[in-house]
């Protein structure tokens, strides 16, 4: 049996579940074909002049994204459709526009940008860039449980993205796995800013429209509270760690009121019981973020990673940067920290040397051999080595001390350049200005994946060459164009262009082939 969900993959036999997109016949969200084809092609109807709707990249209980080409900016978009019941009342799409355009103005490196947004009299649509990779829900469906490592280097750089809104007064309100996406340099970014209550606090059991937001991962809240702060944002987040490192959630029920109670009134369950080998500081830091009252959580998502990283606080002084170093490392907040009494000893032996440069003395050959010794060897006792001189110039001195390289912020707002080493010499130090640098981690190229289906089926041809019969899911392809056509005696052929990037995943569904006019 074909999914009905992604109508590609067939069900597993023994499991029934979708190998391809995870549906459950028991538990998962049924979409039916006939809704698929329908809403696309009023979307199609509707964005003519806008864009080209080439494919389904994801399909949802209350949502649609396509992969599209925007015709303003010829590029590659995934667009995401929001259909409503009936017709679109002014105050949602007020609603929704105002939260699109919060959304659009964020500027980070691990969130994934908005390019427009709007509204029909049937849907509400932005948008965004097209996400390489996979996105978290994928990958812990694909291998299950993760290690603290992976956990953390993927909570690093979730909670600089929801860090960086929060300070500019954005919420997510809707954070869950589906969009968390992860390229394949471990790079992380954060999608869907735009859809907080778009559909307002009204949900199936309450007999209004259903809300875009998963239950499972909503702060107790947003059950009953008219607008919800930041700390919503990390009471989600705490539950997709949890999920991460148990493969499992705290709170699941067979209804939305049934798990709306239990993030209410019941206590999450140590993660322990999962997770026996886990630091006691992470199953702390879990557990306290999983308050049930936004005050008794940490007061930021950084300070909830820094005690999940390493237990209680550091001490003052202690600066956390989120930064960019390299897609291999991914590490995005570091430590920068020079200990109060090395700071202490370098500004001694800088005042030290700066009297006598001062006064002179080294300029005459005798004292300045009397000198010498003296300083070189109080110099090593408070933790300087003296560098060798590469010409004539005179002695200069740095410190023992590592230094960390120049690092790029998350938000690119600016560059953050560490200080080079100090140096200190006889004559007055030339001021230099530090020079920015960029790191530009090598881009990787890989294959794309292509799933097709057709009713009825058909013989499939990609780029001429026969593939053989529909539905195909993972056909390998390199980047770049491709003709796609699809042939069976009787109907007329189907075809299409499609442009495939590296590690893109296409999916086109919902192809019906038109019988031939006898």
């Amino acid at each position: 049996m074909i999914c009905p969900r992604c109508s590609v993959a067939e069900l597993a036999e023994d499991t029934q579940k979708c190998p391809l997109c995870g549906f459950e016949p028991n538990g998962g969200v049924l979409v039916d074909q006939a809704r698929v084809d329908e809403t696309l092609e009023v979307v199609r109807e509707s964005l003519v002049d806008r864009f080209d709707v080439q494919a389904v990249l994801k399909l949802g209980e209350r949502s649609f994204v396509y992969l599209a080409r925007e015709f303003a900016h010829d590029r590659l978009v995934a667009l995401k459709v929001m259909p409503v019941p009936s017709l679109v009342e002014p105050e949602m799409a007020r609603r929704f526009e105002r939260q699109a355009q919060l959304a659009a103005n964020l500027k980070h490196s691990h969130i994934v940008p908005i390019y427009n947004f709007g509204s029909t009299r049937q849907f509400l649509w932005y948008a965004m860039e097209h996400e390489q990779g996979q996105s978290l829900a994928e990958v812990l469906r694909a291998h299950g449980p993760l290690d603290l490592e992976s956990t953390l280097r993927i909570a690093e750089q979730v909670a600089s993205a929801l860090d960086y809104a929060h300070r500019v007064g954005v919420v997510h309100g809707n954070l869950k796995p589906e969009n968390i996406f992860i390229d394949e340099g471990r790079w992380v970014r954060v999608s869907d800013f735009a859809t907080m209550d778009v559909f307002g606090k009204s949900h199936p059991g309450q007999g209004g429209t259903a809300i875009l937001q998963r239950p499972e991962y909503l702060a107790p809240e947003q059950f009953y509270a008219r607008s919800v702060g930041a700390s919503a944002d990390q009471y989600a987040f705490a539950v997709i760690l949890y999920q991460c490192l148990s493969g499992t959630l705290p709170f699941v029920g067979d209804s939305y009121e049934e798990v709306a109670r239990q993030h209410a009134n019941e206590p999450p369950p140590r993660l322990s019981e999962h997770r026996p080998d886990l630091p006691l500081y992470v199953l702390d830091g879990i557990q306290r973020a999983l308050a049930k009252v936004p005050g008794g959580r940490f007061p930021t998502v950084l300070d909830m990673v820094a005690a999940l990283k390493s237990g209680p606080p550091r001490a003052s002084g202690a600066r956390l940067s989120p930064t960019r170093q390299s897609a291999a490392s991914s590490a995005v907040l570091t430590v920068d920290y020079t200990p109060p009494g090395k700071r202490r000893r370098r500004a001694l032996l800088f005042s030290i040397v700066a009297v006598v440069v001062a006064g002179g003395s080294l300029a005459i050959p005798e004292v300045r051999e009397a000198v010498d010794p003296a300083i070189e060897r109080f110099a090593a006792m408070l933790g300087f080595q003296r560098q060798a001189p590469r010409t004539a110039d005179p002695i200069r001195w740095q410190t023992t001390d590592p230094v960390a390289p120049p690092r790029r912020p998350a938000d690119s707002s600016a560059l953050v350049v560490a200080p080079a080493p100090t140096n200190v010499q006889a004559s007055p130090p030339a001021v230099r200005s530090p020079q920015p640098t960029r790191r530009v981690p090598p881009v990787p190229v890989s294959p794309g994946r292509l799933f097709v289906s057709a009713t009825p089926w058909g013989v499939l041809y990609i780029d001429g060459q026969r593939m053989g019969n529909t539905p195909k899911a993972d056909i390998e392809l390199t980047p770049g164009a491709h003709r796609i056509r699809i042939e069976r005696d009787g109907f007329e052929p189907y075809e299409t262009d499609i442009e495939v990037a590296s590690a893109d995943t296409l999916r086109l569904t919902g192809i019906v082939l038109t019988p031939r006019q006898r």
